[in-house]
C-alpha cells in the first residue's frame, strides 16, 4: 500500500518484486482497437420552421482554401426573434466577361459540419468551393481559361445577394455546401489510465548482443485505483541510428488488474540489443500507446559484443 504524509508520497511495496515481463507483442490491430472512441450523441434538432429570407443577414464574407480548393464563406445570422432551420443548399452562379457562367454543383457537408436549428442570433454558414485540380486539369495550368470576378448566391426565399469572390479561372467549376453549423466536439469516457506517471529504472550498461533487462515503475498519484483496462499497451525504442530499436507489447495485466491509489507497481521489462550496435551511449525511450502520458527515458551505454 501506499500512504501520504504531509505532502509526501510513501510507497511500500505491494508484492515481492517487480511483475513479470510478458512475451506478448502487440499488434496493429491491437493498438488500433485501443483508440478511444467517442460517445454517441443524440442528433441535431431539426424541427423549427424553414427560415425565411427576412430571418437571415449576411454578417461577413471571407476568402479562404480548404483541401486543395479556394473558397468564398459566407455567414448569416438569425435576426429572428426564434429558432429556424435552413438545410437547403443555395444556387451559385460565377459570372466573366469573357466565358459563359457556371452554376455551381452541389456537394456534401463539411467535415465537422451538420444541419441543425438556429437559434435567434445564432449563425449559419455556407461555403463555395474552387477545386484547383481534377482529371479534366490535373496540373492545375488554367492556361487561356477565362477568369470569373462576380458570383451571385440566391437565399432561401428568393434573394440574391452578389458575392466579391476572388478573380480566378475555374478549371474544375464551382461547388457549394448546404447550410451548415459547426458541430459539437465529440465528447469521450474518462480515460484514467492517463493519469498513471512512468519511471525507467535501467542498468549503467548492457552488452551488445545480450538483452536488457530493466524496471518501469507506473505511479498512480490520484484517489482512485486505476484499473488496467484495457491493458495497456507499451513502447520500447532505443535510439539508435540508423535502425532504432522499436518494440511494442501488452503490460502483464494478468498478475495485476490495478494500481491501488497513491501506490507505485513495478513491472520487469526486457529488451534485446542486437550485435550490430556499436558501444556508446544509447537512450532507450518507454512509454504506453494511445494512453500515452506515461512516459520515460533513460541513457544506457552500450559495450561492444566481445569487450
Amino acid at each position: 500500500m501506499a500512504v501520504v504524509i504531509g505532502a509526501v508520497l510513501v510507497v511500500v511495496a505491494l508484492r515481492s518484486g517487480p511483475v513479470a515481463w510478458v512475451d506478448r507483442p502487440a499488434t496493429t490491430a491491437m493498438i488500433n482497437a485501443q483508440v478511444p472512441q467517442p460517445l454517441p450523441s443524440p442528433p441535431p434538432k431539426t424541427n423549427a420552421p424553414p427560415c425565411s429570407s427576412a430571418d437571415l443577414a449576411v454578417t461577413r464574407e471571407w476568402p479562404d482554401g480548404v483541401d486543395g480548393a479556394l473558397t468564398i464563406g459566407v455567414t448569416l445570422r438569425n435576426v429572428g426573434s426564434s429558432a429556424c432551420l435552413e438545410r437547403a443548399t443555395p444556387s451559385v452562379v460565377a459570372y466573366s466577361s469573357r466565358g459563359p457562367h457556371i452554376k455551381a454543383t452541389a456537394v456534401q457537408l463539411l467535415p465537422g459540419t451538420q444541419v441543425a436549428n438556429t437559434a435567434a442570433r445564432a449563425e449559419v454558414s455556407v461555403q463555395i468551393l474552387m477545386p484547383e485540380y481534377c482529371a479534366s486539369d490535373p496540373t492545375g495550368a488554367n492556361l487561356g481559361l477565362p477568369t470569373y470576378q462576380r458570383y451571385a448566391m440566391t437565399l432561401p426565399g428568393g434573394a440574391t445577394m452578389t458575392l466579391a469572390g476572388p478573380d480566378v479561372a475555374l478549371p474544375c467549376g464551382l461547388e457549394v455546401t448546404p447550410f451548415y453549423s459547426a458541430a459539437p466536439q465529440p465528447k469521450y469516457a474518462p480515460i484514467y489510465l492517463h493519469n498513471l506517471n512512468a519511471h525507467v529504472v535501467a542498468p549503467t550498461s548492457v552488452d551488445a548482443g545480450t538483452t536488457l533487462d530493466y524496471v518501469v515503475d507506473l505511479s498512480n498519484p490520484t484517489s482512485r485505483a486505476v484499473r488496467l483496462s484495457p491493458c495497456p499497451i507499451y513502447l520500447e525504442y532505443g535510439d539508435y541510428v540508423p535502425h532504432p530499436i522499436n518494440l511494442s507489447f501488452l503490460l502483464n495485466c494478468q498478475a495485476v488488474r490495478a494500481i491501488p491509489a497513491d501506490a507505485t507497481v513495478a513491472y520487469r521489462m526486457e529488451m534485446p540489443i542486437p550485435k550490430t550496435i556499436p558501444a556508446g551511449p544509447m537512450r532507450i525511450y518507454w512509454g504506453m500507446i494511445v494512453y500515452g502520458r506515461a512516459f520515460a527515458q533513460t541513457v544506457v551505454h552500450v559495450k561492444s559484443a566481445g569487450g
